[in-house]
């Protein structure tokens, strides 16, 4: 996906936007920080859309990352990689 937006009216310089899909991707100071800076808290999020894990297609792609980043990640329910088969990973 990219990513453009400007609000001086200038053509804006595109940026790769990729989606963290695994607990343990993202740096969770980061988190914390975007969480505060925006007003929400990502736990109550996820708790509220829980009820949409059912209707999750799996996406290409999603585990492309899973070994690359240090430290440990999980999968998270419903998000999982088209080219997998097990629900859980």
């Amino acid at each position: 996906m990219v990513i453009t937006h400007a609000s001086n009216g200038q053509a804006p310089e595109p940026k790769l936007a990729w989606p963290f899909n695994r607990d343990g991707e993202v740096n969770p100071e980061l988190l914390e920080r975007r969480d505060r800076q925006m007003g929400i808290n990502s736990s109550e999020k996820r708790k509220d859309r829980q009820d949409l894990v059912d209707m999750a297609n799996p996406q290409m792609g999603v585990d492309a990352l899973k070994d690359a980043l240090p430290g440990p990640t999980e999968s998270i329910p419903g998000v999982r990689d088209s080219g997998t088969d097990d629900p859980a990973d």
